[in-house]
């Protein structure tokens, strides 16, 4: 009977072990998403801000005025590009999905900096730099994506 004591009690202590192991999995990835994501709103990064960009630009009344508008969201970029890269991540997925923004920030910042030391007489340069740009949003819509995807694995997102 004492044996029989002893093995059912180690059954259930196994059990619990288990079930604790299972609501914990995926806590670090939540953890890291959600400072991403933190960091994100704190720097003002929405909709909102992606249209007000969008309008400003739209009625700027001169070039100077858009130079302007990209390099403040180019300082934007770079700080918060910072502020990602100080973030402490802690699982791999997290650090990957942190890394692909920072670098996505990074080359969109770079674009948008050469825009503003860019001759605007010059077409060719100006393509490059478009194209560079847009090779960088590219990076971004991923990064947003990878973010998106994980956010419904671990259950911060309804699918």
């Amino acid at each position: 009977m004492n044996v029989m004591y002893k093995i059912t009690r180690l059954f259930v202590l196994l059990f619990c072990c288990f079930a604790f192991l299972t609501a914990c999995s995926g806590y670090s990835e939540k953890y890291d998403l959600l400072s991403i994501a933190k960091t994100l709103d704190e720097e003002g990064y929405s909709e909102e801000m992606k249209q007000s960009l969008q309008d400003r630009i739209k009625n700027a009344k001169n070039d100077n005025e858009i130079i302007s508008v990209l390099d403040e969201l180019s300082k934007k970029l770079d700080s918060t590009q910072q502020k990602l890269s100080n973030l402490k991540m802690r699982s791999q997925e997290g650090q990957r999905v942190r890394q692909e923004f920072v670098e996505a920030m990074d080359s969109m910042s770079k674009a948008m900096t050469k825009v503003v030391n860019a001759n605007l007489a010059d077409s060719s340069q100006l393509e490059k730099i478009q194209q560079e740009m847009h090779e960088a949003e590219v990076k971004l819509k991923d990064a947003k994506q990878h973010a998106s995807q994980m956010a419904q694995k671990y259950g911060l997102r309804k699918k």
